[in-house]
C-alpha cells in the first residue's frame, strides 16, 4: 500500500495533524481587546490518538494595533504533560 504525504515545512514529510484554536475576547476600546485563547492538539488525522496526549495550552491575551500593525501578545500555561508549562507568545500582523 502506498502512502501519500505532503510537506508544509521542516526537513521531512510529516502527517497532517488536527489542531483546534478557540478565542473569546472583550473589546475594551476601539484599539484594545483582552481575552482567552486555547490551542488543542489532537494528533495525526489518519491515526487519532487519545485527545489528552497532545498539547493543550490556554493563554491570557491582549490584542491591539500599533502604527497599523496588529499585535497579539499572551502568556499561556499547558494543562497536560505534552504541553509546555509556561509560554510567552507574540503574533504580529503586518499590513500590506
Amino acid at each position: 500500500m502506498q502512502q501519500s504525504h505532503f510537506k508544509v515545512s521542516g526537513p521531512a514529510p510529516s502527517p497532517t495533524t488536527v489542531e483546534l484554536a478557540t478565542k473569546m475576547g472583550y473589546r475594551v476600546s476601539d484599539r484594545l481587546q483582552v481575552g482567552i485563547e486555547r490551542y488543542d492538539e489532537f494528533g495525526d488525522v489518519r491515526h487519532p490518538d487519545n485527545p489528552f496526549r497532545g498539547a493543550h495550552t490556554a493563554y491570557a491575551v491582549v490584542d491591539t494595533t500599533l502604527g497599523g500593525w496588529d499585535l497579539n501578545l499572551g502568556v499561556g500555561r499547558g494543562s497536560v504533560a505534552a504541553s509546555d508549562r509556561w509560554v510567552l507568545k507574540a503574533i504580529v500582523g503586518v499590513p500590506f
